[in-house]
C-alpha cells in the first residue's frame, strides 16, 4: 500500500549494493555487487523502452570498469529495441559470472501490463537463465508472470505494517531518543505501525510543540486527527478519482469484509432501487484502485487492513456521532442476517459480536461488562440456532465456520475477545464437526 516503505526499501537496497568501479574483491568466492534503480513511473509504457533501456545502462556503467562498461550493448534508436533489450538481459548473465547484477523497479503496478510482458520476456528472461542476476520489482499489485521460467524464480514478498516496538525504533530514529513507551502505544493506535502515518503525526506534533512534541499527543489529538485526515485524502484516496467512491469508502471502512449485499445495506438500499451490476461495477472501480482486493480466506471484498483501520480510527476521531451509527448499522446488519441465512451464521455470529463490541464499547461501557454481554449474547444465540428446526441441516456449516475461524484461525480483529467467546464454541462445535 502507498506509504508502507517500499521506494525506500528499493533506494535502500541500490545504495546497499551500489559499488564503485574499483571495488574488486581479492576472494575468489566473493563477487562484487551493482545495483541500478528504475522508477516505471517515469517509463510507463511501449513508447518508453528504449529510454527504459538507456537508464540501466548508464546506472550500470557508472559502476563498471573502463574495459567492463565498453562491451554494454550499445542502446541507440536506430536498432529494434526488442534486440537491443535481449542484448542487455545476455550481457548481464555475462556479467553475473564475476558480479552480482541487482536491478529494482519500482511502483510497478504503475506501468502498462503489456509493457511488463515486454520486460518480462525481453530482458528478465533473457537476464536470469543462470540464476546470476536479481530482480526487485515493488508495487501494491501482485504481477502476473507469463513464462514459467521467470514464474517458478518469483519470490513474492509483503511489507507488514510495524508492530509497536517498531514503531517505537521509527520515532526513536526520528527524534534521537528512545520515546516513552506510552508514546509509542499512543502513536501506534492512530497510525496502526503504518511509516508514512507515524511519520506525518510525528511532524505534526514538532511542528505544534517543538520543545517536548512527544508529551503533546493526547492533547493535539484534534491536530492529528485533521493531519491524518489530509494524509487519507491527499495519498490513499488519491487513486479514486470518483468522489462518490472516496464517500463510499469512508462510509464502509468499519467493515472487515463486504459484498453486493453489504453495500446495499450501507447505501440504504435494502428495497434494491439500484441493480446488482451497479453495485458489481463499484466494486471494480475499488479493486482497480489496488486499495480493495478479494479474500478467499474471508470470502468477501477486504479495503487494505492498514488503511481500513487508519479510517476508522480517524473517523472515530472525528466524527464519532457517524463512527457509531457505522458499527451500529453493521451489527443490526448482521443480526437480521443471522435470522436469515442460519447457513452462514457462524460468519455472521463473528462479525456482529466485532461490531457490537465496538458499539458497546463506543458507548462507553466497562471492558468487563462487555465481555460478559458478549459471551451472554453468544451463547443464546448458539441456543436459539439449536432449537430452531429449519436450522437443524445447517448446524455443521455453522460449526465448521466457527471451528476454523474462531477456534484455529489467528485472527488479529478478534484477538480480544477470542477468550471470552471460546467456551462457548467448543462443545458446540465438538457435537456437530
Amino acid at each position: 500500500m502507498l506509504g508502507q516503505g517500499k521506494s525506500w526499501l528499493l533506494a535502500h537496497l541500490r545504495d546497499k549494493f551500489r559499488r564503485a568501479p574499483q571495488a574488486v574483491s581479492s576472494s575468489s568466492l566473493y563477487r562484487p555487487s551493482l545495483s541500478a534503480l528504475i522508477d516505471l513511473r517515469t517509463f510507463p509504457d511501449r513508447e518508453h523502452s528504449l529510454a527504459l533501456l538507456q537508464a540501466l545502462a548508464s546506472q550500470l556503467r557508472e559502476q563498471l570498469d573502463e574495459a567492463t562498461a565498453g562491451e554494454l550493448p550499445i542502446l541507440s534508436s536506430g536498432e529494434r529495441v526488442e534486440a537491443t533489450a535481449e542484448a542487455l538481459g545476455k550481457y548481464l548473465r555475462g556479467l553475473g559470472g564475476s558480479r552480482v547484477p541487482v536491478l529494482l523497479f519500482d511502483t510497478a503496478d504503475q506501468a502498462d501490463e503489456e509493457f511488463l510482458d515486454w520486460i518480462e520476456n525481453h530482458l528478465i528472461y533473457q537476464a536470469i537463465r543462470d540464476d546470476s542476476v536479481v530482480f526487485v520489482l515493488a508495487g501494491r499489485t501482485r504481477l502476473r508472470w507469463k513464462k514459467f521460467e521467470v514464474r517458478r524464480r518469483v519470490e513474492p514478498g509483503e511489507l507488514p505494517p510495524f508492530d509497536r516496538p517498531q514503531t517505537g525504533e521509527q520515532i526513536e530514529r526520528l527524534r534521537g531518543e528512545e520515546p516513552p513507551d506510552g508514546v509509542t502505544t499512543a502513536l501506534w493506535n492512530y497510525s496502526f505501525g503504518h511509516p508514512l502515518t507515524t511519520r506525518v503525526i510525528y511532524d505534526t506534533l514538532c511542528r505544534l510543540s517543538p520543545d517536548a512534541p512527544l508529551d503533546a499527543v493526547e492533547t493535539r489529538e484534534t491536530d492529528v486527527a485533521q493531519e491524518v485526515y489530509g494524509l487519507i485524502e491527499n495519498h490513499f484516496l488519491s487513486v479514486v478519482a470518483q468522489s462518490e467512491l472516496r464517500e463510499l469508502i469512508w462510509d464502509t471502512c468499519v467493515l472487515r469484509k463486504f459484498n453486493v449485499a453489504h453495500l446495499r445495506t450501507f447505501a440504504g438500499d435494502e428495497g434494491a432501487t439500484r441493480s446488482e451490476a451497479s453495485y458489481l461495477n463499484v466494486i471494480r472501480h475499488l479493486v482497480a484502485s489496488t486499495l480493495v482486493r478479494w479474500s478467499s480466506e474471508d470470502g468477501g471484498y477486504v479495503l487494505d487492513p492498514v488503511v481500513r483501520q487508519i479510517l476508522a480510527r480517524n473517523l472515530q476521531m472525528r466524527e464519532p456521532g457517524q463512527y457509531l451509527g457505522q458499527h451500529m448499522t453493521a451489527a443490526a446488519m448482521y443480526e437480521r442476517w443471522i435470522q436469515e441465512y442460519p447457513r452462514n451464521a457462524g460468519d455472521f455470529l463473528i462479525e456482529w459480536m466485532v461490531h457490537q463490541r465496538e458499539v458497546w464499547q463506543v458507548q462507553g461501557m466497562p471492558d468487563d461488562e462487555i465481555a460478559l454481554q458478549l459471551a451472554q449474547a453468544f451463547q443464546e444465540r448458539l441456543d436459539q440456532l439449536t432449537k430452531e428446526p429449519r436450522v437443524q441441516w445447517e448446524l455443521p456449516d455453522v460449526a465448521r465456520t466457527l471451528d476454523e475461524r474462531l477456534l484455529r484461525r489467528e485472527d488479529a480483529g478478534l484477538v480480544i475477545a477470542l477468550s471470552g467467546l471460546q467456551k462457548a464454541a467448543r462443545p458446540f462445535v465438538a457435537q456437530y464437526v
